[in-house]
């Protein structure tokens, strides 16, 4: 009886040695400061380290496989080459370290313990996570396109010796900024080292080779004659048809006469020739430029083209029929027409001998062609304005200025297909005021 005493006296404080031992084994464990064993970042072992230890083994260990990372873009036989460190890539080593040391920190007393035995027997790895600047990668992506792009070029038409000559058009090119931040960010994330093309955005230029190959036919044409010895008048029609040579105008472009030959002063070449001011001929700067608007404005009508400004002269003009003039000044008065058709036109503006030419070449899909008739609806006539001169004997007269006929016009486009009238229709309706004659009479 005295030894089963004894035995169980023994085995009571064995267990309780026991217990002892459990309970100050798992109070040190659970109160252990340095991160639990067989816990990895990435492949390296930081169990039982302290987190200053982890972070400078980690750091060690990382730092330098970071410097050997880089990511190489390429473009024909260009080749940029960035290391991660120059886009601003920094690995998350705190953030990792504290995950690591959570491990077996969370839940009860029994939660913890199971996750710190389950460690012996099951390793966990946790993944280093990087942090790159997007704005960094964003502004290296610009400096790139700066070296790639190239801006688009439209193709152009000429007109040498009666045949047009065509310059191709240039594609524009540039680097598809938001797709190549993403396969770069792709390339970080998933570590990959290989060569990364770059996307690239094509930009197509708006006047292309295909198009103005459809110029090619004369779709509008007119001519009228000049004094080739009025110097002045002659010089200024050639600097005002060369200004307007060789205009291309796209589909629903619009043509202002002023924009195109500018002002007209001493300084761009343009000299004195008789202008229309109130109705009366006076000498101006640019004198005859109105022969050239005048005649593009029929050959605007007869192109069947959009006119979007015209104003008539003040007097019928010797060049041009009543009601078919096209009077400018700038500042002032312009004359403005629009491309409404489908494909472009070509202006072509030249002199032969006396003769001031245009034509606008284009695309013919019919048999139409355009006749221009106006029509002088009424003619209006002021009565003579008698001014009396005391220096004048009485029954002596003498003209002081010769009056001038006002004319109500109606102008019209008539459309004629294969020899017959398909359509007239009405354009204009201008208006050109008299002018009264002024007679001095005689009271001496």
């Amino acid at each position: 009886m005295k030894k089963w005493k004894w035995f169980l006296l023994f085995a009571v404080s064995v267990f309780i040695m026991i217990s002892v031992v459990c309970v100050v084994f798992c109070t040190l464990l659970l109160n252990q400061q340095e991160i639990y064993p067989n816990i990895y970042i990435e492949h390296v072992n930081i169990g039982n380290m302290s987190r200053d230890d982890a972070i400078s083994t980690i750091e060690s260990v990382f730092k330098n496989e970071l410097m050997g990372r880089s990511i190489r873009l390429y473009h024909n036989e260009y080749t940029w080459e960035f290391t991660y460190e120059s886009l601003g890539y920094s690995y998350l080593y705190e953030e990792a370290i504290e995950k690591a040391h959570a491990l077996g920190r969370q839940g009860n007393l029994a939660t913890r313990l199971k996750s710190i035995i389950d460690l012996r027997n099951k390793p966990i790895s946790i993944a280093l996570k990087g942090n790159y600047n997007l704005d960094l990668i964003g502004e290296i992506i610009l400096k790139i396109d700066d070296v790639v792009k190239r801006e688009a070029v439209d193709a152009s038409i000429i007109r040498e010796n009666g045949v047009f000559v065509i310059t191709n058009e240039v594609l524009g090119k540039r680097v598809d900024l938001e797709l190549t931040k993403k396969r770069i960010e792709e390339s970080i994330r998933n570590y990959r080292l290989h060569k990364i093309e770059l996307p690239i955005k094509f930009e197509f230029p708006r006047i292309t080779r295909e198009k103005l190959l459809t110029i090619q036919d004369i779709i509008g044409h007119y001519t009228t004659e000049f004094d080739s010895s009025v110097v002045g008048r002659s010089n200024n029609i050639l600097l005002a048809s060369n200004s307007i040579d060789g205009t291309l105008l796209m589909t629903g472009e619009a043509f202002s006469f002023n924009k195109q030959t500018g002002r007209r002063t001493e300084e761009e070449g343009y000299q004195l020739a008789p202008v229309i001011v109130d109705g009366e001929l006076v000498p101006a700067i640019g004198g005859g430029i109105c022969q050239v608007s005048s005649t593009l404005y029929v050959a605007v009508l007869k192109a069947d083209l959009e006119v979007l400004q015209r104003r008539n002269h003040s007097r019928p003009v010797s060049y041009m029929q009543i009601g078919q003039d096209a009077t400018v000044s700038y500042d002032f008065i312009d004359f403005q027409f629009a491309n409404n058709r489908n494909y472009p036109v070509y202006l072509a503006s030249y002199i032969e001998d006396n003769k001031f030419n245009i034509k606008f070449f284009g695309k013919r899909i019919n048999n139409i062609h355009i006749k221009i008739d106006s029509v002088i609806v009424s003619e209006i006539e002021l009565e003579a304005e008698i001014i009396e001169d005391s220096n004048m004997y009485l029954g002596e007269t003498k003209i002081k200025r010769n009056g001038r006929l006002g004319f109500r016009v109606e102008t019209y486009k008539i459309y004629v297909e294969n020899e017959v009238k398909i359509k007239r229709e009405l354009i204009s309706k201008d208006f050109y005021p008299p002018l009264k004659a002024i007679v001095l009479k005689g009271t001496k």
